[in-house]
């Protein structure tokens, strides 16, 4: 499955007259007992737009057994 990204109206965290420079990051868990996250993967930064289409998906394997 491929999961694509898109952000709209995003908040401003930014001062000042700049825009947020967005990203996504991709973390799992590969056990429901694992304590901790794992980052997989990540977006490219998208500079000063509250509004990021990014070009990056995420290929995921669901299991659901």
């Amino acid at each position: 499955m491929q999961i694509s990204m898109k952000g709209k109206d995003l908040k401003n965290l930014d001062s000042g007259r700049d825009k947020s420079d967005c990203q996504v990051i991709l973390k799992m868990k590969w056990l429901s007992t694992q304590p901790e996250w794992s980052e997989v993967d990540r977006t490219e930064v998208i500079q000063d737009n509250l509004n990021p289409d990014w070009q990056n998906h995420f290929d995921v394997v669901q299991n659901f057994g």
